[in-house]
């Protein structure tokens, strides 16, 4: 099921498989095969002479009942690319073709999205930011009336911190928080709406981001170059907050691979929280560079803040940490 809606099956993403739908197989304009598709969607005729084919769906048993076909894949004939159809295939000998794949979605509209600990809380999701499972969200349309409450992760049926719900009708939506895990806060808002959603449209971007409000606060975290090329990083805790330790990493990306540099804990210097600064004695001229720092011993991660050696010096806004 193409739940973002781009043509194109996701692993990783939000898209789910199909089971129970029939396929068949055709030749000459005859079919000459069915079959079911099985756990994870999966399906395969074998034991095929070499020759042209086609495949199409089916559906004889209704399993797709409120589903449309979604758009055509941006990559006809490729894996994972939803594929016109009847979709043809020529086989050679002992040849194989996995790329008759096939993508549907609700026929009403879908609304839906994730709910994330936003370590450096800046509201946006950024890769390897731990998922939020059991958040209690309600839908309403526009009179007010719930659509239905859902649950992000496993517990609700879904894969770790996403959820959806479809087959609602044409209109706008309203996704309010309930309730989540001891110890975290939300601070996003407490609830997202839509635009108006025709049939067959769907809004998979109402996300709800969460802090651990008890963890380590850098109020100010920024890096920038100095006149000899190295790049000087500097943070501060809030009040509260002093005694603690760093350890600094950097990558050439922000979802890069980071390495440690710091060979012994950064202690810093009490005012009011703490001030702290390290110099990166390795950094090369005009290569851009991002800083995240490991406050201990907790091990959490805060930023990346980044550095562009331009003479330019970019500071990110408030840093919260999750757990």
């Amino acid at each position: 099921m193409d739940n973002d809606g781009d043509g194109l099956y996701s692993a990783s993403g939000r898209d789910e498989e199909l089971a129970g739908v029939t396929l068949e197989l055709l030749q000459n304009g005859v079919v000459t095969r069915t079959v079911t598709s099985g756990a994870g969607g999966a399906y395969a005729f074998t034991g095929l002479a070499a020759g042209a084919y086609q495949v199409r769906v089916a559906d004889p048993f209704g399993v797709l009942n409120g589903y449309m076909v979604t758009a055509l894949g941006p990559q006809p004939g490729a894996d994972a690319n939803n594929q016109a159809q009847p979709f043809s295939v020529t086989l050679t000998d002992g040849g194989a073709v996995v790329s008759a794949d096939f993508g549907y979605r609700r026929a009403g509209v879908t609304v839906g999205g994730i709910a994330w600990l936003d370590s450096n809380g800046n509201g946006i999701y950024n890769t390897g930011e731990q998922m939020m499972n059991n958040v209690n969200l309600r839908i309403t349309n526009s009179g007010g009336a719930t659509m239905g409450d859902v649950i992000t992760g496993p517990a609700g049926g879904f894969a770790s911190g996403l959820y959806s719900l479809g087959n609602l009708a044409a209109g706008q939506y309203t996704v309010a928080f309930l309730a989540g895990p001891p110890g975290y806060a939300l601070i996003g808002p407490a609830s997202l709406t839509t635009a108006y959603l025709a049939l067959g449209q769907s809004d998979l971007n109402l996300n709800f981001p969460f802090i651990n409000p008890t963890a380590v606060q850098v109020v100010d975290f920024a890096a920038w170059q100095l006149a000899d090329g190295r790049v000087r990083v500097a943070w501060q805790t809030a009040a509260g907050a002093a005694g603690l330790e760093f350890h600094v990493w950097r990558a050439t990306s922000a979802d890069g691979i980071y390495q440690r540099l710091t060979s012994a804990p950064i202690a810093g210097q009490e005012i009011g929280g703490a001030s702290y600064e390290w110099v990166d004695e390795t950094a090369v001229a005009s290569k851009a560079y991002f800083y995240r720092l490991e406050a201990l011993p907790s091990g959490q991660m805060i930023g990346p803040v980044s550095a562009r050696l331009w003479g330019m010096q970019l500071f990110l806004p408030l840093m919260r940490i999750g757990g």
